[in-house]
């Protein structure tokens, strides 16, 4: 693949991050009533909001796309299929929670089958990256290429895991399950543009591996 190419796909998972908490900032301050430590991201897209098609566009579809994208460049990279393959999956699950927008109040269970679609991509979105940084913290030849990045991708995957836990615990009583949301999706959103700027193209190649070498390390 073309180095000039390779440049636009990496590009797409710098940019992919940034405008998602672009859109989450500036469509929560276009609402003056919404809580961000209190309520869901998804709320800013909810059925009937103000804001409900540009964050489904801006906020949801639009990341989708430019994270299937840096996933396929992946593929062309040194780094595990799986990891690889949960990128995409996450990518496509942020279209998907775009495509079908949750009920007013974003209810963790229950409510119209756009809802329980949505609830299940949301799930994919909080699971995948976690699980993508894992892999890239224990595959030996990610460690290969830079040990430092593997501790980093193991200590996102356990912030972000923990997190996500702690949100989790809060959906019944609301009490902060925003701000846990968010700061799940902050690391591994972090993580992810982590990710393309060390894999950024250049002139110089990455050496990989023999044959060998990298089916022991996936």
């Amino acid at each position: 693949m073309h180095t000039a190419t390779t440049r636009v796909f990496a590009a797409a998972g710098v940019a992919a991050p940034f405008l998602w908490a672009a859109s989450v900032l500036y469509f929560g301050a276009a609402h003056p009533e919404y809580d961000p430590v209190n309520q869901f991201i998804s709320e800013l897209a909810e059925r009937g909001s103000s804001t409900e098609l540009p964050m489904r566009l801006i906020g949801f579809a639009a990341p989708g796309v430019l994270i299937v994208t840096f996933g396929v460049f992946l593929l062309s990279r040194p780094i595990p299929t799986a990891v690889a393959a949960l990128i995409i999956i996450h990518g496509l699950g942020r279209i998907v929670a775009g495509a079908f927008p949750c009920d007013h109040g974003c209810p963790m269970s229950g409510g119209t089958l756009s809802q329980s679609v949505h609830n299940v991509s949301a799930m994919v979105n909080g699971l995948t990256l976690p699980a993508a940084a894992l892999l890239c913290g224990i595959n030996r030849l990610t460690r290969r290429l830079s040990p430092s990045f593997a501790w980093y991708s193991l200590a996102s995957a356990v912030l972000g895991l923990l997190f996500l836990s702690l949100m989790f615990a809060s959906r019944d009583t609301r009490h902060n399950v925003g701000m846990y949301q968010r700061l799940s999706l902050g690391t591994m959103s972090l993580w992810l543009a982590v990710l393309a700027v060390f894999l950024w193209p250049s002139r110089r190649q990455i050496p990989v591996p023999s044959e060998p070498e990298a089916a022991r390390s996936i």
